[in-house]
């Protein structure tokens, strides 16, 4: 891994201290903190118990509202089925 530290190193000392001084205030290095920040933090919380109870309910709450709403829909798609035959019965008599 390249550490870049020693191109610093290499840089003349007002160039450094200039880089040093306005470091503080560069939206992307916060930006960057920011994102491993949050990265780190991101990844700890899903290694955790907590995470893991979560992901638990909220895959078996979704399985349950796609049982649920295949039974619904099939006990539709019955009743059109038979509204359907009640309807060419009528026409037909």
């Amino acid at each position: 891994m390249f550490d870049f530290s020693s191109v610093i190193f290499f840089l003349p000392l007002k160039r450094r201290i200039y880089i040093m001084k306005d470091g503080w205030k560069n939206k992307t290095m916060w930006t960057f903190i920011g994102g491993a920040a949050t990265a780190l933090a991101g990844s700890k919380f899903l290694k955790s118990d907590t995470a893991h109870d979560l992901a638990v309910k909220g895959l078996a709450g979704g399985m349950k509202f796609k049982s649920d709403t295949t039974c619904k829909y099939e006990t539709i798609k019955e009743d059109a089925k038979d509204l359907l035959e009640e309807a060419k019965v009528k026409n037909e008599g």
